[in-house]
């Protein structure tokens, strides 16, 4: 299914991401907290929509 260890660690790491970014959501939406920069996680949740999935070096920070 997964190319190589990296890129499974790659999903894995990505879905974590992902939780923590909708669990803070639900906090700010509970709690009414200020808006937080989200540009790293706006690049995250375009990365696991395909866009710059696995360029060359296999690695979630290159697809920023």
């Amino acid at each position: 299914m997964y190319k190589n260890e990296q890129e499974r660690y790659g999903v894995i790491i990505t879905l974590l991401l992902l939780l923590i970014h909708l669990y803070r959501r639900v906090l700010e939406q509970k709690y009414l907290y200020s808006k937080v920069n989200d540009r790293g996680l706006m690049h995250i949740s375009a990365w696991i929509l395909g866009i710059g999935y696995y360029n060359n070096t296999n690695t979630i920070l290159h697809t920023y």
